[in-house]
Formats: C-alpha cells, sequence, structure tokens
C-alpha cells in the first residue's frame, strides 16, 4: 500500500512529518479498600493525542507554517487523517516552529481527538483521493471494505480512482 500524505481540514504536508506519535489511553479509577487491596475500574477511551515534527523547506515554507498558524487560530474541530491511524475529527490544540535554521522551518504540532460518547471513529462519508491511490488504499485508509467502495461509487475498477475524487465510503 502506498503511504499517504497527512492532511488537516484543507492543509496537506508536502512531506511527511519525519516524526508522528500516537498517543493513547484509558481514564481508570483506582481506589485502596480494605485489607490493602486496591479496585480499579475502567471509565473511559481518553482522547487520542497526535504530536509530531517535520521540517518545511524552500520558498513556500514560510507559507505554509502561515497556513498551519491560521488554522490552530481559527479552531475548530476537522478531519485528522495521519499514517498510521485512522481518520479521527481532531482539534488542532498547538504549533511551534523555528525559522533560526537558515532556509528551513523545523516545526512541532499537536493534535487532540474530538471525543463523544457516541463514536470513537469518525464516521466520514467521503474521503479526497491522493495521488496514486486506488480503492484498495482508500478502503485500508478509510477502515472500510473495498466492497463498500465499489458499490458507493461509479468507478469502472478499483484503480480508476484519480487524485482529487470526492470517493464515498458508505
Amino acid at each position: 500500500m502506498k503511504e499517504f500524505k497527512m492532511r488537516f481540514k484543507d492543509f496537506v504536508f508536502d512531506t511527511n512529518p519525519s516524526y508522528i506519535q500516537v498517543i493513547t489511553a484509558r481514564d481508570v479509577s483506582k481506589a485502596s479498600v480494605y485489607n490493602g487491596k486496591t479496585i480499579t475500574q475502567d471509565i473511559s477511551q481518553k482522547p487520542i493525542i497526535v504530536k509530531g515534527k517535520g521540517m518545511f523547506l524552500g520558498d513556500s515554507a514560510a507559507e505554509k507554517c502561515s497556513h498551519l498558524s491560521y488554522l490552530l487560530r481559527q479552531g475548530g474541530a476537522g478531519e485528522l487523517h495521519c499514517p498510521s491511524l485512522y481518520p479521527i475529527e481532531a482539534i488542532f490544540t498547538e504549533f511551534k516552529y523555528d525559522s533560526s535554521a537558515g532556509g528551513k522551518i523545523e516545526y512541532e504540532f499537536e493534535f487532540t481527538q474530538v471525543c463523544d460518547d457516541k463514536k470513537e471513529i469518525m464516521p466520514l462519508d467521503y474521503v479526497t483521493a491522493q495521488e496514486g491511490e486506488s480503492a484498495f488504499d482508500i478502503a485500508a485508509r478509510a477502515n472500510v471494505g473495498v466492497d463498500d467502495i465499489m458499490k458507493a461509487n461509479d468507478f469502472k475498477t478499483p484503480f480508476s480512482i484519480q487524485k482529487g475524487d470526492k470517493v464515498k465510503l458508505r
């Protein structure tokens, strides 16, 4: 499977960050009880946190930082597509960058999953096809079946998808 580019809302990273950390955890309650024993109770799934680091190079590096800064200031949740993680609804919570490194801009980011009681995985109705993706790649990325994609769309073959196509998932 071809690796896709990380993206949030309308921003697509031209190259994936060099470091991506996905943090998943559960919230538990621990209480000491009689006789030195402890009771542990599962409370809930904590939001997924996605942190990372990377570098922008070239003439458009400052523009990319400006766009990400704008998205952070704008607030609100959006689709986060990240390698090795199914698509989630997330809020852009932190962005740092340092342009003192001679012609390159190093950056760090953090996204926090939007959680509610009803959904853990964001029920996306569609995704936008990336360069070179087939129905097989999109199915793996969106955690749906290839048959579902083929039934929901008018593609002649799983390989006739073009970059930018709106691919229905259900």
